[in-house]
């Protein structure tokens, strides 16, 4: 059955995480043939506008995900954010949902807040860029109660079936697509095993009136039926929930895209600098291909999408490393550019690594009294440190063999796995 579309729907989440190194280690290091930078084609954003590409590499234009609510107290407090999901567009698919952020005040139960945001509905901005759900400003208020106890969520609703069944609330496409909104947003809170949904106390109540009986939805369940619409196959990586990683490999006049599902040619979110970090995994993650791929979902600021990881890693301290290159060297490196110097710094970081690892340019070179430039080294054959970001201070000589030499370099490790939060990679 089509579902009638008040707006519509597309995309869709699940939870997966856990261990496996070396393929992990390897696909991040590969997918030439699937690359995700800002240099791919015209694309349509999740909003309807195009972002394109301009000769430089970059996306002329991009379209953000939007907050629905503030992202500050009235006190001057950073709340927390939970997700709440609305569907997206897609007539095909009854169930496709996609998360947007709501803020919590410091003291607030997070459950609760996700649910009563949940049933205000989209924002008129979300509304605009794709987003549809049955919930509205007619239902705000409408959460009884959310109590949750030994890993068992039970959600009680006051009775909006007055409101809810004439839109089609009850249909058996669009009952699917609201228990899909209800249980992605109760099983992103990880102590949530199972969810029961209520009608002003009766679990029968709620299931008649979506022509079911009582709704009981275990986690692992929900998990696979959520994590099937996906593109490609889920995938047990090596990154804890909750990693911070930093965007890596990414030129200096390029940028990253963020999608709205996993894939090449899924709408674009947002692009992202090549030195931006605070991007944080929420645990799930997708093993495309051919070429092999692996997707990571992620948070930065108020865009949830996904990534290829071979342009995502936890990063680790910055350290001073200039004795170590000079004696490498056997000199302090000079040349008659800037990267000239350059090269002879990432020789000397990379000439004993098996498989060699490559380099590109992610920051400068910017020319003054004292230059700088950015390097990312990677594809280290090391199942901890996947590389290494190299930022070069160069300064004039005054000698016309030898125009340029370095004057220090810093190293900031990028890691394979890990928190993204220790000095070392782990």
């Amino acid at each position: 059955m089509r579902r009638m579309r008040p707006t519509e729907r597309s995309t869709t989440r699940s939870t997966l995480l856990a261990v496996i190194g070396a393929l992990l280690l390897l696909i991040a290091s590969c997918g030439d043939g699937d690359d995700d930078t800002a240099t791919d084609s015209t694309t349509t954003t999740a909003s309807g506008s195009t972002a394109t590409t301009g000769t430089d590499g970059t996306a002329a234009t991009s379209s953000s995900a939007t907050s629905g609510s503030g992202t500050t107290s009235d006190d001057g407090v950073s709340p927390q954010n939970v997700l709440v999901f609305f569907g997206t567009g897609d007539p095909d698919v009854c169930d496709a949902v996609a998360p947007r952020q709501r803020a919590v005040r410091p003291g607030d139960d997070p459950i609760r807040v996700a649910f009563d945001e949940l049933v205000a509905g989209p924002t008129a901005s979300e509304t605009s860029s794709g987003a549809f759900s049955f919930f509205s400003a007619e239902t705000a208020g409408a959460v009884r109660s959310a109590r949750l106890q030994d890993g068992r969520l039970v959600v009680d609703f006051d009775d909006f079936r007055a409101v809810l069944t004439p839109a089609g609330a009850n249909t058996s496409c669009g009952s699917a697509g609201l228990l899909a909104e209800l249980s992605s947003t109760a099983f992103q809170f990880t102590d949530v095993d199972a969810v029961r949904y209520e009608l002003e106390g009766s679990c029968d109540a709620f299931g008649e009136w979506l022509q079911r009986e009582c709704i009981e939805i275990d986690r692992t369940e929900w998990a696979a039926a959520a994590g099937s619409q996906l593109p490609g196959e889920p995938f047990e990586g090596i990154l804890p929930t909750g990693a911070v990683l930093g965007v890596i490999n990414v030129a200096a006049d390029d940028q990253l895209n963020v999608r709205e599902r996993p894939g090449a040619d899924q709408p674009i979110l947002d692009a992202l600098a090549p030195l931006t970090t605070g991007l944080i995994f929420t645990g799930r993650e997708r093993l495309l291909g051919p070429p092999t791929a692996v997707w990571y979902e992620i948070e930065v600021g108020d865009v949830v999408g996904w990534v290829h990881s071979r342009y995502a890693a936890p990063q680790a301290g910055t350290f001073d490393i200039t004795s170590e290159v000079v004696t490498a060297v056997g000199s302090i490196p000079t040349g008659a550019t800037i990267d000239e110097v350059g090269a002879t710094v990432l020789e000397a970081r990379s000439r004993f690594a098996d498989p060699r690892p490559t380099s590109i340019v992610v920051d400068g070179p910017s020319v003054g009294d004292l230059s700088e430039i950015t390097y990312d080294l990677t594809g280290f054959g090391d199942d901890s440190v996947l590389g290494e970001r190299l930022h070069l201070f160069i300064a004039e000589t005054g000698n016309d063999d030898a125009p340029l030499e370095l004057r220090s370099v810093e190293v900031t490790y990028l890691c394979a796995r890990g928190s993204g939060t220790g000095e070392i990679c782990p």
